[in-house]
């Protein structure tokens, strides 16, 4: 019986990934994958808190996710006198863009909240 690698059918193998040739056909994505993208550090404040934080990480993303690459959402810790979360989050995102995108969601609203929204550059980039 004989055995086929994958290179037999044209996929992607980690040897060609290494070697730089999956990206020979098609100069434009290899133009994507190497030019430095800016970051942004996104600041995010009123929304409600009486969601457990699984669902506001995923409320935030599904929200931002448009404006670029979302990196990680961050959650500001519970009040220790309260036990209730922080209406504060952080998120870090990728995209030349993105910044613009995020200002226009300044005063959307979120769970029936109003977001104040503030971006500034992601230090060294």
């Amino acid at each position: 019986m004989k055995s086929f690698s994958n290179e037999s059918f044209g996929q992607p193998t980690y040897s060609n990934y290494r070697k730089g040739y999956l990206f020979d056909s098609k100069p434009e994505v290899r133009a994507f994958f190497e030019k430095p993208r800016r970051s942004w550090v996104v600041d995010v404040e009123g929304f409600d808190t009486s969601l457990p934080e699984d669902e506001i990480r995923e409320a935030l993303t599904n929200h931002f996710w448009l404006c670029g690459g979302i990196v990680k959402v961050f959650l500001d810790d519970k009040d220790p006198k309260t036990d209730v979360l922080n209406s504060h989050a952080t998120i870090v995102m990728v995209g030349d863009d993105a910044a613009e995108y995020v200002l226009e969601l300044n005063g959307s609203e979120l769970g029936g909240r109003k977001l104040v929204v503030k971006v500034k550059r992601f230090p060294g980039t």
